[in-house]
């Protein structure tokens, strides 16, 4: 299976945090799956890294760890394309997070299935698998 992570996938499954669900841990450790990692979350956990978070969402990993962490685990790095950005025009206004929509355009234009736990993320299909 082709898989893209949102951030929160990537953060959760790194940091062992027990809110991503076993199946999606296991989709992520399935050796038969492609595991793809976009920039636009590197550049999201950048943003977030240096912000307050509150204790139950923090961003543990610094950018550079995190691109280290992407690495070692094998996952292939997604830059972001014009042909990602010029789809966003045309991707319905089910969410307003710009780096989902960001994220939601990649995975439509890779054909790969995002997983996330946003489940308001659904509403665009089934290139979406909500946890």
């Amino acid at each position: 299976m082709r898989l893209l992570l949102d951030t929160h996938i990537l953060v959760w499954y790194f940091s062992g945090d027990q809110r991503l669900a076993p199946i999606g841990r296991a989709m992520v450790n399935d050796p038969t799956n492609d595991i793809c990692v976009s920039l636009a979350s590197l550049w999201e956990i950048a943003i977030k890294y240096h912000l307050p978070r509150t204790p139950r969402d923090p961003i543990p990993f610094s950018p550079e760890a995190t691109l280290d962490l992407i690495r070692n685990a094998d996952f292939q790095p997604l830059t972001i394309s014009t042909e990602h950005i010029l789809s966003l025009s045309t991707l319905p206004w089910h969410h307003r997070d710009p780096f989902d929509r960001l994220l939601i355009a990649q995975s439509i234009a890779e054909r790969r299935i995002f997983l996330t736990a946003d489940a308001a993320l659904g509403a665009y299909g089934p290139s979406v698998l909500p946890l």
